[in-house]
């Protein structure tokens, strides 16, 4: 029953008690005061309905009482689970944040088992989970995942995310001009420029490429593509920057023989 109607219910109730009991008798009782030579003189009626009014009195100082401590559950139950979300999408995106505590012991225990865990996104499509936040984060990180390049910038994710580094590759597959950028910044690491270069290896951009040779720490996997050019006659190479090449990416002997057969042709 809603409190409103409580209160309208008993009004009606004490209202009614005090009329019946008046028309059974109109007589006044004296109640002396203990421990005082005061009295009180009320009609019989009222001293029927008084008990009546402090039972109720008690009983809203308890309703408000249950009212508060389910307003601070709530509150609590409100507070732990935001701070749970956050560490999912903290751990999500690998930010080196400190970590909040929730007050209840249970939320406590379960924010300690995440940290203990590494989070990653499953293949497919993931289901909704009411929380809008985070089904766009998962929908965004599943779509990076898929080779696709997304927008993170609302998430602010960590330099250290695995995330935030392969959304760059995604980038460097996915545009041409961004893949140049990548070369001509040293703030990218070796990764993103051996993908960039690769990138321009496979639009056939020779001349570009040329100029972004000496910015490359090379591994055989690129040389071996950029050698590939060279046996297509797509690119000239001397053959002192051929053995400079062969050199920085440690080749064997099996590798410098292949290599020589592959080159007899065009060399």
């Amino acid at each position: 029953m809603k409190f409103k109607y409580y209160i309208g219910a008993l009004f009606v109730f004490i209202v009614l008690l005090g009329l019946y009991v008046y028309s059974l008798s109109g007589a006044s009782f004296t109640f002396m005061i203990p421990f005082s030579t005061q009295s009180i003189t009320l009609p019989v009626a009222i001293w029927f309905v008084v008990p009546v009014i402090v039972f109720f009195i008690i009983v809203i100082f308890l309703e408000i009482g249950g009212s508060y401590r389910m307003w601070r559950k709530r509150t609590k139950y409100k507070h732990d689970y935001k701070i749970l979300l956050e560490q999912i999408e903290n751990q999500l995106l690998s930010k080196d944040v400190p970590l909040k505590q929730p007050t209840m012991n249970r939320y406590k225990s379960l924010s300690i088992l995440l940290g203990n865990l590494t989070l990653d996104i499953k293949e497919g499509i993931a289901l909704k989970s009411g929380e809008t936040r985070l089904d766009e984060l998962i929908e965004l990180l599943g779509d990076l995942k898929r080779g696709e390049y997304v927008n993170l910038k609302k998430f602010n994710p960590g330099e250290k995310s695995p995330f935030m580094n392969q959304n760059i590759l995604n980038q460097i597959h996915s545009d041409e001009k961004f893949a140049t950028e990548v070369l001509k910044k040293s703030s990218y690491d070796e990764e993103s420029k051996r993908e960039a270069f690769k990138k321009l290896l496979n639009c056939g951009e020779t001349k570009t490429i040329k100029q972004f040779i000496g910015e490359i720490k090379f591994n055989k996997d690129l040389a071996n593509e950029m050698l590939g050019m060279c046996y297509a006659n797509k690119i000239n190479f001397s053959n002192d920057e051929i053995a400079k090449l062969c050199t920085e990416v440690k080749y064997s002997k099996e590798d410098y023989l292949h290599l020589a057969q592959k080159l007899k042709e065009s060399y």
